[in-house]
């Protein structure tokens, strides 16, 4: 297959952005496509298709976790690009590829947890990490995934509410996981609140090998989170926070909300006044649900 030339624009709303050999447009060239997060974009006309790779990052700044729903998925994606690994799969003559979707109600973090997961992929294995919609189309994805596979770079492949693409557009998904199409060196990675909704032959060992649940916040997550965000709250109320959001079974959202408010706009610093907040952000949450 020809290399690529990778051009990077140089000004505009779409500047950092990159492209393989684009034309008429304010471009530099540069030697390597870098190593990250990336949103595609077709911005072809109506005969070609030309994808425009945006650099991707999360608004909030994140609080890196290293157990909990993390954990469990690093270590099952630990060392899956090592070579030691490859060689295993060469070995039983299984294509290297594997997938895993962690699912559970909305708030949880899923989304939040995934990005965490793609960081330390892409930092551990200098790999390119692509982020599509549910109702992401065929032509760009797959062009997409042909240019970045010339690369000869690990590949993740992450799907927000990815229920709504595994079943609508079943018959590529199935031919990409698991067919003609699959691709060596791939991790597919979802999110979804609705795990019955993704089709049953989808998550056959061969096609998506690993299923995550997540519901209310764990113990270190919290921990992790009033430790980073809040320290200068005292020991006991940090760990009052952690108490109660454990109690009470809060998402991951309604954690997040209920220390900001506390921690901006509380007057009285008491730790049953915390626990009040929580719970009117965990009726919130339902009231939304339902």
């Amino acid at each position: 297959m020809k290399k690529l030339a990778v051009k990077q624009i140089k000004e505009g709303d779409y500047e950092n952005s990159l492209l393989f050999e684009p034309e008429n447009l304010p471009i530099k060239s540069i030697d390597e496509f870098p190593t990250g997060i990336y949103t595609i974009k077709d911005v072809g006309g109506f005969f070609q298709t030309q994808i425009l790779y945006t650099p991707f990052s999360l608004k909030e700044k994140y609080v890196d976790i290293l157990d909990g729903t993390v954990g469990t998925a690093m270590k099952k994606l630990e060392n899956f690009f090592s070579d030691d690994i490859k060689q295993k799969y060469e070995e039983l003559g299984i294509s290297h590829k594997t997938g895993l979707v962690i699912y559970g109600p909305p708030g949880t973090g899923k989304t939040v947890t995934s990005y965490i997961i793609m960081n330390k992929i892409v930092k551990k294995y200098n790999a390119i990490c692509l982020v599509v919609g549910s109702n992401i189309a065929i032509t760009p994805l797959t062009k997409a995934l042909e240019e970045i596979k010339a690369l000869k770079r690990p590949i993740v492949l992450f799907c927000d509410e990815c229920e709504s693409s595994l079943k609508g557009q079943e018959d590529f998904w199935l031919t990409l996981l698991d067919g003609h199409n699959s691709i060596p060196n791939f991790i597919f990675l979802g999110c979804t609140n609705y795990i019955k909704r993704i089709p049953k032959r989808m998550k056959r060992p061969s096609r998506i090998e690993h299923l995550i649940e997540v519901t209310s916040i764990e113990e270190s997550v919290a921990n992790n989170y009033v430790n980073e965000k809040v320290p200068k709250l005292d020991k006991n109320i940090r760990a009052a926070m952690v108490h109660y959001a454990l109690e009470c079974h809060s998402t991951i959202d309604s954690f997040k909300n209920a220390v900001k408010e506390y921690y901006i706009y509380g007057n009285i610093k008491k730790p049953d006044d915390f626990k009040e907040i929580l719970k009117s952000y965990i009726r919130e949450e339902v009231e939304e649900e339902n």
